[in-house]
């Protein structure tokens, strides 16, 4: 019997046990936080590394998208704190406290953003993922 290949389907590394439904990230990215302080500032990095790990062993074409997207959420988020620390040492922010609140609110609207995108890129061949292994245990 012939096989055939599709194009987008994801070539699956052996650890196959450990792919998760990213959209299952954006949830745990979003409820774990309310719970749990993740050390070292890990509720905005940890996310993107747990999305570029599952993308790479669910063997995602779109893989080096989502590292771009996880990536650019890691450094742009970075930035933003840089960027305040600097202006509050500069005296370019004389009131540093009277921003704080439009600060967060511009860290997760960044963050969120970065976020939507790398999952919902991955979010495709995961259900590619999902039909193959479903036909596969139909047959």
């Amino acid at each position: 019997m012939t096989s055939y290949r599709i194009i987008d389907e994801p070539k699956v590394k052996m650890a196959q046990q450990l792919i998760v439904n990213p959209v299952a990230i954006l949830l745990a990215a979003m409820l774990v936080p309310i719970f749990l302080t993740i050390p070292l500032y890990g509720k905005f990095w940890l996310p993107f590394v747990w999305l570029i790990v599952n993308g790479y062993f669910l063997g995602s074409p779109t893989f080096w998208r989502e590292c771009i997207y996880s990536l650019f959420g890691i450094l742009a988020i970075a930035g933003i704190f840089i960027g305040y620390g600097y202006g509050i040492n500069t005296d370019a922010i004389t009131s540093p406290n009277s921003l704080a609140p439009y600060l967060q609110v511009l860290v997760n609207a960044v963050y969120f953003s970065a976020l939507f995108l790398a999952v919902f890129t991955q979010t495709v061949p995961f259900s590619i993922y999902e039909y193959v292994k479903q036909q596969g245990q139909d047959e």
